[in-house]
């Protein structure tokens, strides 16, 4: 373009200068890009988790409500046709482009066991009316199962079974079987055999003998308990099969109302009848190898028990809210177990194996796809959790075989909740021996390279109990130590033959930290490249592995590391996990007199941290340093929730002709 080729086509342009030409150039070639968009807006908002049911997303404890990635949001004009559609990205948030005026947006594809929240009233249901322009078009969604709410339940309650020394009809039979505490319960009393804080017996140790599984069913406000292989502590009078339902028998108050037994059981998918193992126990005479405990001889050698201990009985138990089912471990034949969570505690109670199979599944853990294989030992399940309608299953490899360290790994399976014959995917390899010194399972006591005449042993074998989640998806694992369940408090050697101990056992469990990528949906180890060494202030720098820093600052009241006691279970929206660890009591909380006289040892009970420090913000003793208790050893098993308040409920909308599309 310039004055001489223009006169050769008619006309004659302006002497404008070169710049203002190519200026007015661009603005001509931009109008076609342009004019189309003159006509469309943006419709944005978050997509969020509301604990609390209020339709506000909280930022701060008591109510940290996380983003959710992955909702399919989608808009349409008002003759009903798709003018947009978009995902959530991970930190919640979606900007969506739609015609300008009147619009429908819809949210869709939500997790299994998610609904829409409660309140829409304030943030607009899954289904909302917009104007685009338009901003803070937002979604609230929670799972029923973790809906937690202040306002309604000030001071949550929880309960954990207490373990006993002995028979369950022996010396112990009135004492505490399982116990309940709530979220303000905490002391430090000076006197280990002394207690000053008020615990509610729930179930004796005659009614339920050693449980450790524990699952609560929200909606029905019920809790399964499932038995346990407890060496010098004997299952309940259901035997190692037994389980035993917990509900509301008076205001306020719980004790067992149910319980049934799951051996022989063949189960509605098919396979071998449910077969959970045996141990071989008697009550006379207190010389024998298998005698355990009774009302006048606490001390015993239960010889079977030891080696069986993981290996027979149940392992975890847990709830499924997405598919209303209750899920356990079956240590002996290494399976998978769902009891469907609509049968009624009626129904259940001392129901025949006729009764039951059409109520339960299994499956083969060894044969699903994607189980790793093991070198030098097997592979042994314990731990579970569900979230979001995936299942997650701990395991170790055991080592037994071998004999050799190097041979001990852990894993945490994912697998889907509606579909676990499809098999699992390994979303964590834990290389254990970077977060403490384990060792491989021992079969006998000379495995355990515990001399005669020693008073404390300890001899550390990883059992990956627990699995827990915090708000933003970042895991928290237990690995107990199987050892705390293979000794007791002053209990003989697990030798054949006279003159064999007594002895303590020292339990030596930790409790780890894996970062989650919400974008990958992938979890990082504590200590990894993706997730910080140390979060907290105080957390001990482990003399393992690569010298790993720890995430959680988990000492006990004697200096001793690695005081956890296989379970944790954290509070919706607080940022607070709760775990039973040994001798529960800080160093700097003890004076001087106490800790020269011991007085704080020989105890179990719990610490509350701060999830995303690491530091401990609360502690009580459950079971003092009393006789026939066990001390150093495991004394307790798995947390969970009771008479948390249920969601409000959505009873339904109004349907009609939208003649005018307005």
């Amino acid at each position: 373009f310039n004055q001489a080729n223009a006169k050769t086509k008619g006309f004659t342009l302006p002497n404008y200068p070169t710049v203002v030409w190519r200026n007015l150039l661009l603005i001509l070639f931009a109008l076609p890009m342009v004019l189309p968009f003159a006509a469309q807006a943006q419709v944005s908002g978050t997509a969020f988790r509301d604990y609390n049911g209020d339709g506000v997303r909280g930022t701060a404890s008591p109510s940290l409500e996380p983003p959710v990635k992955g909702i399919t949001v989608t808009a349409y004009d008002v003759s009903g046709a798709i003018v947009g559609t978009t995902q959530t990205l991970p930190d919640g948030t979606y900007s969506l482009p739609t015609a300008m005026g009147d619009v429908r947006v819809e949210f869709t594809s939500l997790a299994p066991g998610d609904r829409t929240s409660t309140n829409g009233n304030i943030y607009g249901t899954s289904l909302q009316f917009a104007t685009a322009p338009s901003t803070n078009v937002n979604f609230a969604l929670n799972s029923p199962q973790d809906y937690y709410n202040p306002a309604c339940t000030p001071d949550p309650s929880y309960m954990l079974p207490i373990h006993n020394v002995g028979s369950y009809d022996g010396i112990n039979t009135v004492g505490v079987g399982i116990v309940r505490l709530y979220k303000s319960t905490e002391g430090v009393p000076l006197d280990r055999f002394q207690l000053n804080i008020a615990l509610d017996t729930i179930a004796t140790w005659g009614e339920v003998g050693a449980t450790w599984g524990q699952a609560y069913q929200k909606n029905a406000d019920r809790s399964l308990f499932t038995a346990l292989l407890k060496r010098h502590a004997q299952e309940g009078p259901r035997g190692l099969d037994g389980i035993y339902i917990v509900g509301k028998i008076a205001p306020n108050d719980y004790g067992v109302v149910a319980g049934f037994d799951l051996q022989g059981v063949i189960p509605a998918n098919g396979g071998a009848p449910i077969n959970l193992g045996s141990v071989n126990r008697v009550n006379a005479p207190p010389s024998d190898d298998y005698f355990i405990g009774d009302s006048t001889t606490p001390t015993s050698k239960d010889l079977d028990a030891f080696s069986k201990i993981g290996k027979v009985g149940y392992g975890d138990t847990d709830f499924d809210q997405a598919n209303q089912l209750f899920w356990t471990v079956n240590l002996n034949q290494r399976t998978l177990i769902s009891i469907d969570a609509r049968a009624s505690n009626a129904t259940l109670n001392n129901a025949s194996a006729a009764t039951l199979s059409p109520l339960v599944n299994s499956y083969d853990i060894l044969s699903l796809p994607g189980a790793p294989s093991c070198v030098g030992g097997d592979l042994r399940p314990w731990g579970l959790e569900f979230r979001q309608g995936k299942g997650y299953l701990g395991v170790v490899c055991d080592g037994g075989t071998s004999q050799n360290s190097a041979n001990l790994a852990g894993y945490i399976l994912q697998f889907d909740a509606a579909n676990p014959a499809a098999g699992f995917t390994s979303v964590l390899n834990i290389a254990l021996n970077n977060y403490q010194d384990w060792k491989p399972w021992a079969n006998t006591w000379a495995e355990a390279g515990n001399p005669n005449g020693q008073y404390y042993n300890l001899y550390q074998q990883p059992i990956i109990s627990d699995i827990s989640f915090t708000e933003t998806g970042d895991m928290i694992i237990n690995v107990m130590d199987r050892f705390g369940h293979q000794t007791g408090k002053e209990q003989l050697w697990a030798v054949p033959g006279a003159g064999a101990g007594p002895s303590t056992g020292v339990s030596l469990g930790d409790m780890l930290y894996a970062c989650f990528n919400a974008t990958s949906d992938t979890w990082a180890m504590e200590s990894s490249s993706t997730c910080p060494a140390n979060n907290g202030t105080s957390s001990p720098i482990s003399t393992y592995g690569n010298n790993y820093v720890e995430h959680f600052e988990d000492l006990s009241g004697d200096g001793t590391a690695e005081a956890n006691l296989g379970a944790s279970l954290t509070l919706p929206g607080t940022g607070q996990v709760l775990t039973i660890v040994v001798d529960p009591f800080p160093g700097s909380t003890i004076p001087a007199s106490a800790q020269a006289s011991g007085s704080y040892l020989n105890t179990n009970g719990f610490y509350w941290y701060d999830h995303s420090t690491g530091d401990k913000t609360q502690w009580g003793r459950i079971v003092p340093g009393r006789e026939n208790s066990f001390g150093k050893a495991a004394g307790l098993g798995d947390i969970d929730f009771v008479a948390m308040c249920i969601p409000p409920l959505e009873i339904g909308n109004r349907v009609w002709l939208d003649t005018d599309g307005d």
